[in-house]
């Protein structure tokens, strides 16, 4: 049998990969590579070695080769690409977001983009293997999609064999056990616009097409798959939707129901304020009795520019009545998160200080992530783009990142008073301060990193 190389730079997060590879088993010897370097440090991704001899000749045995783009890792895969000769170019087969929002990104690098969703990749390849022309190419006239989730295969987690590029090699293993996290969706498609999330592209394409926005598994399919899957020995569930409060309130009702009879796992799950019926849905996801972790996406403190900048309308005071009835009502083995984008080009002073007001008056833990890693990747650092900040910018955003911590810590240290808040913000205005204080925190990030790199490469390497 012929070969496919599925290329990743998620171990987790590969929902597409696995069913693609389900789909492709009966007719190809299917493998994959993953990059746990980018997957570990990933935001100075320039200045980690690629082994690109090994590379070659890895991917010369190879009938073809699969990468899903995202705007996270498209400057890689380009890299990777330009490396290669074009014998193993016109293997490449390149999906995902980047390609439907920036297909000439790759342009005279790649011969073949696929605009299709990827479960139809069989027929893609049928067309490729019989030297038809691909129909529908034109992303803006057809978009190839699956309407009944229930349809879907099952993932694949068991590859012929799987490949790490870590340290500069190769390492290849017959098997990988996923830190024991199984990922999957239980919908696709979220009705909202926001300005740096492809779902605005998605809709603008579906709507076109008069497709649905949003689809849905079965409750019944949904716990198909989780029983499956926790058979296999998989014991943390990550559902990964963009809003899984998109389901109506009896659907909630009966997914808490069965979860908690047949699964009972630690469950890691994304949800959204704008959500109908937020705190009735709330407050039924509150009775699954394991672990559960909730993310929710604020993205930035000031109600203006997160309306202009974000497509986000919703006002602090309808955040912050949620985020404390969320935290009267929350069992004790619940955690909150709530994520928030900094470092946007448009941001002033002003927007910064609203995002400190608005993180000093939140219950949840925040997570913290840079606009320009959603972009391209960056550096951690406030202070290592000193054309894209100003002064007193970068002064604002260490007192931010100062609160956070304080914030994630105030069950240990207890709350901020007046006195200590100004005495915080007046060393924060400390040029020589804030700037020592910006590159420990990258010191500390950078430490973590390579720390679990190479805790990864041991595990790979040990046997």
């Amino acid at each position: 049998m012929e070969k496919i190389l599925f290329v990743s730079f998620h171990t987790r997060n590969i929902i597409a990969t696995r069913i693609m590879s389900n789909i492709l088993k009966k007719d190809y010897i299917v493998d994959v590579l993953f990059f746990i370097d980018f997957e570990v440090l990933p935001p100075n991704q320039q200045k980690i070695k690629i082994n690109y001899l090994e590379l070659k000749k890895l991917f010369e045995g190879y009938k073809y080769i699969l990468i899903t783009v995202n705007n996270y890792i498209k400057n890689i895969v380009l890299k990777i690409l330009k490396n290669m000769n074009q014998k193993i170019r016109n293997k490449v087969i390149l999906g995902g977001p980047t390609i439907i929002t920036d297909p000439n990104y790759f342009s005279g690098f790649v011969s073949h983009l696929c605009f299709w969703e990827g479960e139809n990749i069989d027929d893609y390849l049928k067309h490729i293997n019989d030297n038809e022309e691909v129909p529908n190419f034109d992303k803006s006239k057809l978009y190839h999609q699956i309407n009944n989730l229930d349809n879907l295969p099952l993932q694949n987690t068991e590859f012929n064999h799987y490949y790490f590029h870590i340290k500069n090699k190769i390492i290849v293993k017959k098997e990988f056990d996923y830190n024991g996290v199984y990922t999957m969706e239980t919908m696709r498609g979220c009705p909202f616009n926001c300005t740096f999330c492809t779902n605005k592209i998605y809709n603008q394409i579906k709507k076109s097409n008069n497709l649905s926005i949003i689809r849905k598994k079965s409750i019944n399919r949904i716990f198909k798959e989780l029983t499956f899957f926790k058979k296999k020995g998989f014991y943390i569930i990550e559902i990964i939707d963009n809003n899984f409060f998109l389901r109506s309130l009896e659907e909630i009702r009966k997914f808490v129901s069965r979860y908690n009879k047949d699964i009972n796992l630690p469950l890691y799950l994304d949800i959204d304020f704008r959500s109908e019926n937020f705190l009735e849905k709330f407050k039924e996801i509150n009775k699954i009795k394991n672990k559960l972790t909730l993310f929710i996406g604020i993205q930035n403190g000031d109600e203006d520019f997160r309306k202009k900048e974000f497509n986000r309308i919703m006002s602090n005071k309808k955040i912050i009545y949620f985020d404390n009835k969320m935290h009267k009502i929350k069992n004790r083995k619940m955690k909150i998160r709530y994520d928030f984008i900094w470092g946007h080009p448009s941001e002033t002073e002003s927007t910064i200080i609203n995002n400190i007001k608005l993180i000093r008056k939140l219950k949840g833990r925040i997570e913290l992530y840079r606009y320009s890693e959603l972009a391209k990747g960056n550096n951690d650092s406030p202070f290592s783009n000193t054309d894209l900040l100003s002064l007193n910018n970068r002064f604002l955003y260490m007192q931010m990142m100062f609160f956070v911590y304080l914030n994630n810590k105030s069950m240990k240290i207890g709350s901020i008073g007046p006195i200590r808040n100004k005495i915080i913000c007046k060393i924060f205005s400390n040029y020589a301060f804030s700037k020592i204080y910006s590159y420990l925190l990258l010191i500390k990030s950078r430490f973590k990193r390579l720390i679990t790199l190479q805790k990864a490469y041991h595990r790979l390497t040990k046997d």
